[in-house]
């Protein structure tokens, strides 16, 4: 929030940043798998630092300075540099919207960040499922849903391959999209589509969830206590993937490697293993205890700053 960081430079008003997903803070220790899935952990930080010049100074800078440029001249300042660095980050107070258990902190993450834990927030006021739709999920054994971003547009090939998928396993499938115009037609038999529903329901009554990657999608998934496949290939998804894959609860597969054969196999190696079965049963139990733990910490630390504490006392 460009406008943020500049009336709280500007007019010394103090601001609380937040970040949704690790990937948003730079480090030179552990690396955040970037996209479309590009892995650089184990490079050595002389690499690492070069790596980071060159996308701040090449790619980053030259656009974001463009829109601030005029700004800061008009106040007799030279524009800011590296600004996804550093300066994005209110000096006062940033929130991660993320458990530490998700996104561990790194020794050179800024000192002023503090982790709160996943909001749950699914855009629901009740979250309810309708009589139809909770009997036709548990009639028989749980379907496997389907969810690629609601402002997913080009996902077809998803459905197409989730369908096969499905089939091949013996399972019913659900696929969430407001864009109906993607799905199969005619859909198959064991297929249903809803527009929109609350994850935190919906989840909670199938086998497994497919999907994008999208920080708030990974959080209620994992407070239902079910595995992941995940297809993202964009902003933070590749990373939110690879920490899902790596606390043994998800598997990753590149959209443009997408296939029935591969997502058949990625669905029946998560679903049949009991070791999952146990991983996601353990994180959900942490969240569903935590409650409303992380917005309460959140007002907090945002009531903290407004007080001018350097930290909070209760």
């Amino acid at each position: 929030s460009f406008p943020t960081r500049i009336y709280e430079d500007h007019h010394e008003v103090p601001a609380v940043t937040l970040q949704l997903a690790p990937i948003a803070f730079r480090t030179l220790e552990r690396q955040p798998v970037l996209p479309p899935g590009i892995d650089l952990d184990g490079l050595p930080k002389p690499a690492l630092r070069a790596f980071w010049w060159a996308v701040d100074r090449i790619g980053v800078d030259p656009l974001a300075r463009t829109a601030l440029h005029d700004f800061f001249r008009s106040r007799g300042q030279r524009p800011e540099r590296r600004l996804f660095r550093d300066w994005i980050h209110s000096p006062r107070r940033v929130l991660g919207l993320f458990p530490e258990w998700f996104g561990p902190p790194q020794p050179d993450w800024p000192p002023q960040l503090r982790l709160v834990g996943f909001p749950l927030f699914d855009g629901f006021a009740e979250a309810r499922l309708d009589a139809g739709l909770h009997d036709w999920m548990t009639e028989d054994l749980a379907p496997v849903v389907f969810a690629p971003g609601s402002a997913n547009r080009q996902a077809p090939r998803f459905f197409e391959v989730g369908a096969e998928a499905t089939s091949r396993l013996g399972r019913r499938a659900l696929f969430v999209t407001p864009w109906p115009e993607q799905l199969p037609r005619p859909l198959p038999d064991h297929v249903r589509h809803l527009d929109r529903a609350p994850f935190s329901a919906l989840f909670a009554l199938s086998a497994a969830v497919v999907h994008h990657g999208g920080i708030g999608t990974t959080a209620q998934a994992l407070r239902a206590g079910v595995p992941h496949v995940v297809l993202g290939g964009a902003f933070d998804q590749p990373d939110n993937a690879a920490r899902l894959e790596r606390l043994g609860v998800g598997r990753r597969i590149r959209p443009g490697r997408l296939s029935p054969a591969r997502l058949t196999a990625a669905l029946h190696a998560l679903l049949d293993d009991e070791g999952v079965a146990g991983r996601t049963a353990e994180l959900a139990a942490r969240l569903r205890a935590d409650g409303d733990g992380a917005l309460q910490r959140a007002a907090d630390e945002v009531e903290a700053v407004a007080r001018g504490a350097d930290s909070l006392t209760t």
